[in-house]
């Protein structure tokens, strides 16, 4: 869940910014009587996609703390018990050749 926000945060961050960087400048309109006028672009759309983007992006964080709390966590139970982990390797004949199978 982690990864999905923070990707998805990501990208309307990326994609917002790069048309506030490059459609910043002032274009000319022609208009229907042949009139030029120069015309600055409405960035607050794309600076509220912004905001939300980077709200969704900051979400991940706590999802991304607890797994690494869990992940510790798992890493410690393993470690204390001694008997957890015994894995092993078993070669035998199968039918018409050899298999080795490595089982934990």
């Amino acid at each position: 869940m982690g990864d999905i926000l923070a990707h998805t945060g990501g990208f309307g961050m990326g994609f917002s910014l790069g048309h506030i960087l490059f459609n910043s400048h002032e274009s000319t309109v022609y208009t229907l009587f042949g009139e030029t006028s120069k015309v600055k672009p409405n960035n607050s759309p794309r600076l509220t996609v912004f905001g939300v983007s980077a709200a969704i992006a900051l979400l991940s964080i706590p999802f991304f703390s607890g797994a690494v709390k869990n992940f510790k966590k798992a890493v410690a139970t393993e470690n204390e018990e001694a008997m957890a982990f015994q894995p092993y390797f078993k070669v035998e004949s199968a039918g018409n050749g050899m298999a080795m199978s490595y089982n934990f």
